[in-house]
């Protein structure tokens, strides 16, 4: 049965952090055993380090060998690249490492953002689930660390009760949770007019509803307007209230074109048309991301943008929110809140991340110290760990809608998720 979790930190927010940034290392695997006449003690003899993570895994290497020597610890240090972005290698890596026994065991994942689970992620987490228990029952000690956020998982999270700390480097589900609170609490859903970036879908906006409507925007809907799992189980039924409830979303598709989500579902040409639509509506909201679809598709934005003015629209309508996934830096054209009098929520992912948390749940972890310290976000494991600080005057904040399984009790999750 899920666990009713617990939040012990208000108020995180905007000083968010990637943890690791160093360029990998020409390595694949190291094995070795130092013996120091001045080591310090673990009750443990062997480490071992499984990686996809193309950004963290020098660093994270390089650290866990100066850890190892410290403390005379064996070590096989793994780094499996995957094939490309629909190849996801890990897990069939460590399939081949089932019969490791009272180790200290460090999982990294790098698993997309914008994985579903029509691309095998319950596949995926139901392996963890087998790996986890196993090592377990072996007597290890084990960490897992990942980029896609916990509440992903949906029911398929049971395999952290069996993981010793979790260590969550998701950003993105703090900034989601904070848009959809101000967009229940402070705009409003009963004329609004929702704009969603394509990244938020995908490339294939025909072959499924996609990560995020799986994830977020359909849990969103049912917490807004009360609808259980066995009343609408069709995602169309949902969409239907929706619209009916005066929240028409659309996505913005390709560079030309924008779709709208409701039963009778429509192409919108450009602009004009769009502009045309929203006139029927009192808020108007766009939910960007301008990750990976080349500089044609930014420009898209700042069309979208300019032409806002030259249709009549009235300014004191529009409420931007943009996740940035690269860096400001990599953008040609300018600001993309070239409106000045719109209302912009930027939340970025490229600030510094305080290494020294990571030694010392490290250095802890290695040891067989106490965790629990390290636990500062809600989550299935026993001890979650976000790399976040505090922040008085941030937008975004710890998850607080309760429309998202993390922090659901087992009534909430059955009656809204269908999970029993």
């Amino acid at each position: 049965m899920y666990k009713k979790l617990r939040l012990k930190i208000s108020g995180i927010a905007l000083a968010m952090m990637l943890i690791f940034s160093i360029m990998v290392l020409p390595v694949k695997n190291l094995c070795y055993v130092n013996a120091d006449e001045n080591l310090e003690s673990s009750p443990y003899n062997y480490l071992y380090y499984f990686s996809d993570d193309t950004s963290s895994y020098g660093y994270m290497s390089n650290v866990l060998s100066n850890y190892a020597s410290q403390y005379g610890l064996g070590t096989s240090l793994n780094f499996v690249e995957n094939d490309d972005e629909t190849e996801y290698n890990l897990f069939t890596f460590l399939q081949m490492y089932d019969n490791i026994y009272s180790s200290l065991v460090i999982v990294e994942t790098a698993l997309p953002e914008d994985i579903s689970f029509s691309d095998g992620l319950d596949y995926i987490l139901e392996f963890y689930y087998s790996f986890f228990k196993s090592l377990k029952e072996h007597g290890c000690r084990t960490m897992f660390i990942c980029n896609t956020d916990e509440s992903r998982f949906q029911e398929n999270n049971k395999f952290l009760d069996y993981v010793d700390i979790h260590v969550n480097k998701d950003m993105f589900f703090l900034f989601i949770d904070s848009f959809f609170r101000e967009l229940d609490e402070e705009i409003g859903t009963d004329s609004t007019i929702l704009v969603v970036d394509q990244y938020f879908w995908g490339n294939d906006i025909f072959s499924s509803y996609g990560w995020f409507v799986e994830s977020y925007l359909i849990p969103f809907a049912r917490y807004k307007f009360n609808l259980s799992y066995s009343d609408y189980p069709d995602v169309d039924d949902v969409f239907n209230v929706c619209y009916g409830n005066g929240l028409n979303v659309i996505f913005l598709y390709g560079t030309d074109e924008f779709f709208s989500l409701h039963s009778d579902g429509y192409f919108l040409g450009n602009n004009q048309y769009l502009f045309d639509e929203m006139q029927n509506y009192s808020n108007i909201v766009t939910l960007q991301a301008l990750t990976n679809f080349g500089a044609n598709y930014y420009q898209r934005w700042i069309s979208f943008f300019e032409d806002f003015d030259a249709y009549g629209l009235n300014s004191d309508d529009l409420y931007n929110y943009r996740y940035d996934y690269i860096p400001e830096t990599e953008y040609t054209g300018g600001e993309i809140a070239i409106h000045p009098a719109s209302d912009l929520k930027r939340f970025g992912t490229g600030l510094v991340f305080l290494r020294s948390m990571l030694n010392l749940i490290l250095t802890d972890f290695i040891a067989g110290e106490d965790l629990s310290q390290y636990n500062n976000y809600p989550g299935r494991c026993d001890v979650t760990f976000k790399p976040v600080t505090q922040s008085d005057d941030a937008w975004v904040t710890t998850p607080s809608l309760s429309c998202f399984n993390l922090l659901m009790d087992d009534e909430e999750l059955e009656f809204y998720c269908g999970i029993i």
